[in-house]
């Protein structure tokens, strides 16, 4: 509620709000020829007083809270303070008027007048104070929307943080599986392996400080993945890509893909003793983009 935009928007409905009032009333005098040096002072002076009034509801209103009060609490104020402004209004119209001495008889103040002039105030700054709450509830409620919005952000991150740490250490070991295989025998394949391997683990550490990366460096990562899976695997895996090359700037998070892959082959080629295929394709729609991971593997549904 006290951010500069609202500040703004509050100080632009204020002078708006009266201006037009100020304009009506003169309309309304100048239509039944009462049009005077006198009557448009007093308008004014009623008009800057009823502005001042206005203002001191809003101060009010912020200072003690009022939304976060009970809903009794709430309408026993608003109507304290719809009584007070509008007998303070028509108070005000009276000494105006009396310190001013004016000679026209046409705006001097009666009793019956002066009641007229209270219910009138009070319908005006009902209307007053109905729209500053119904735009406070509208702000509460976009302030509290903004905020579900951040908090789910944050889970997410906090969500996506938890995986890389969790993602990091499994990929590691089964990389390094791979390579305790081939030692005795291919050790040239091996050291192969271990020279993909740290660039491998140079790559994860850059990336998880990263929120986004783009997606050829994924793709990349991906590929040296699976060519150590490959060599522990041999015949038992086969792996292809059909990749639009126009994603490859496209912002994609860091390890999501791999994580994919590592999935498809653990849990859909590794336990099949024939092995198999893992296939991944990536094109651009109109609307969106289309990332697919696929393995030969078959759901057990026992």
């Amino acid at each position: 509620m006290k951010n500069k935009n609202y500040r703004w928007l509050y100080w632009v409905a204020q002078i708006c709000g009266w201006s037009l009032f100020f304009g009506l009333t003169i309309f309304l005098n100048y239509s039944v020829g009462k049009i005077s040096f006198d009557s448009t002072l007093l308008n004014s002076l009623i008009v800057i007083s009823g502005f001042l009034i206005s203002h001191i509801f809003r101060l009010i209103i912020l200072r003690i809270r009022l939304s976060e009060l009970p809903i009794q609490r709430q309408l026993l104020i608003l109507l304290c303070l719809l009584f007070g402004g509008s007998v303070v209004q028509s108070a005000s119209q009276i000494i105006i008027q009396h310190l001013l001495d004016f000679e026209d008889e046409e705006i001097k103040f009666t009793f019956s007048i002066a009641i007229i002039n209270f219910i009138n105030w009070l319908f005006i700054y009902a209307i007053w104070l109905m729209l500053y709450i119904f735009y406070q509830l509208v702000e509460r409620q976009r302030s509290k929307f903004i905020h579900e919005l951040k908090l789910i952000a944050l889970r997410n991150e906090m969500e996506l943080t938890n995986l890389r740490t969790q993602l990091n250490p499994h990929f590691m070991f089964n990389s390094m599986n791979s390579i305790r295989a081939l030692i005795d025998e291919n050790p040239s394949s091996a050291k192969t392996a271990v020279t993909k391997l740290s660039t491998l683990l140079r790559s994860t550490l850059q990336f998880s400080k990263r929120n986004f990366i783009n997606f050829k460096e994924e793709l990349e990562l991906v590929k040296d993945y699976l060519f150590l899976e490959k060599m522990r695997f041999e015949e038992r895996l086969d792996f292809t890509f059909h990749v639009d090359s126009s994603l490859n700037d496209f912002k994609f998070p860091p390890l999501m893909l791999q994580t994919l892959v590592e999935n498809a082959i653990k849990h859909g080629i590794s336990k099949l003793p024939e092995g198999g295929s893992v296939t991944i394709l990536a094109s651009k729609n109109t609307q969106f983009y289309e990332i697919t991971v696929i393995n030969s593997g078959k759901l057990n549904k026992d």
